[in-house]
């Protein structure tokens, strides 16, 4: 029981230090990744969205939470927003994956199932998008300082581009349902 506990212990020391040895580039990578959802509630329409979220896909119920939350070409509904977020981190899921353990001392190996929690949205993703859609917000005269937080909204070629486009969609009026 005590080699198992240090076992563990060892595996989640190592996924840590993986997580912090990521490069500035690869950090960028991973938060434009998660940010996804952010660029669907742009260039999406909310009629789209909706249907994609109607289907039980998780990052597209993200992406119609961001646009009713932020009123992005549909009109502000916090309520609705809320419960299409709460769905969307709902979703999860297990992933099983068989591990060779080798013998010691002469003693025989085994395999030993492992199980992986899987989310539609993980709570990194919920972190990254909020903090993304927090400088989003800015006023037009205030920016991030893209040389501290060099990854936010995926780099700052990203970020130029979302706020562009944030921008855009927040000041528009709501997409009337001929124009969707």
């Amino acid at each position: 029981m005590r080699g198992r506990g240090l076992m563990g212990l060892v595996g989640a020391t190592l996924a840590l230090s993986a997580c912090a040895s990521l490069t500035p580039e690869e950090r960028a990578a991973q938060t434009a990744f998660y940010c996804a959802p952010i660029e669907a509630a742009l260039w999406t329409s909310p009629v789209d969205l909706r249907k994609a979220a109607e289907t039980g896909d998780g990052q597209m119920q993200l992406a119609l939470a961001i646009a009713l939350d932020n009123g992005l070409w549909t009109a502000v509904d916090h309520v609705e927003a809320a419960a299409w977020r709460a769905k969307a981190v709902a979703q999860r899921g297990v992933r099983t994956t068989a591990v060779y353990a080798p013998g010691y001392k002469g003693r025989p190996g085994s395999v030993m199932p492992i199980s992986t929690p899987i989310f539609a949205v993980s709570f990194e993703q919920q972190i990254a998008v909020d903090q993304c859609i927090a400088v989003l917000k800015l006023p037009k005269g205030e920016a991030p300082n893209l040389t501290l937080e060099p990854a936010l909204c995926g780099g700052p070629v990203a970020f130029l581009r979302l706020r562009s486009a944030w921008r855009s969609a927040s000041l528009a009026p709501p997409l009337q349902p001929s124009d969707k």
